[in-house]
C-alpha cells in the first residue's frame, strides 16, 4: 500500500480517501461476537474507519501482567476490523480518558512509590522514572501488536 497525503486529504495507492470515523470502546462491550455486532453497524453506517483506544488497565490488573486473550485478545479485534474493511486509528494511551476511572491508567501505579501520574507534580511537569519505566512496559507490550497490522 502507497500511503500519500496533501492538503486535500489521504492518498492510498493514488486514490483520494475520506476518513469517516466512529469511536469504539472494546472492553465496554468484550468479546468477538460483540465486537462483530458493533463494529459492523459501525460499517454499515458508512464509515470507513474505527477509532480504537487501548486500555492499559484493562489489560494490566497487576503489575508486569498482561492479558491480551479470550474476551481481551486485540488481534482477533483488529483482524476483525480488516476483515470488514475498516481502517483502525490506534490510541494506546496512556491516558486514554474515555469516562474511567484514572484515565485507563491501571490502578497498581498508585503503588508505586514516587510515581506520578501523567509526570504531573504539584501543577507542572515532572519526569517520573517509576511512571516512565511503566508506561514502558506497556508500550513495549501494546505497540508491537498493533504494529502487526498495516492500518
Amino acid at each position: 500500500m502507497i500511503i500519500d497525503y496533501d492538503k486535500y486529504s489521504l492518498i492510498l495507492d493514488n486514490k483520494r480517501v475520506f476518513i469517516n470515523c466512529a469511536a469504539f470502546h472494546y472492553f465496554r462491550c468484550p468479546g468477538v461476537d460483540t465486537w462483530r455486532d458493533r463494529l459492523s453497524k459501525i460499517k454499515a453506517c458508512g464509515y470507513n474507519t474505527v477509532d480504537l483506544y487501548f486500555c492499559w488497565d484493562y489489560h494490566s490488573k497487576k503489575q508486569g501482567v498482561y492479558d491480551f486473550t479470550g474476551i481481551k485478545d486485540i488481534r482477533a479485534l483488529l483482524d476483525l476490523a480488516a476483515e470488514l474493511g475498516l481502517f483502525v486509528i490506534a490510541r494506546p494511551g496512556p491516558f486514554i480518558n474515555a469516562e474511567l476511572s484514572l484515565g485507563g491508567l491501571p490502578k497498581w501505579l498508585l503503588n508505586i512509590p514516587d510515581v506520578y501520574i501523567r509526570n504531573k507534580k504539584d501543577g507542572d511537569f515532572f519526569y517520573s522514572e517509576p511512571y516512565m519505566k511503566a508506561l514502558k512496559e506497556w508500550y513495549s507490550r501494546i505497540i508491537p501488536i498493533i504494529n502487526e497490522y498495516h492500518n
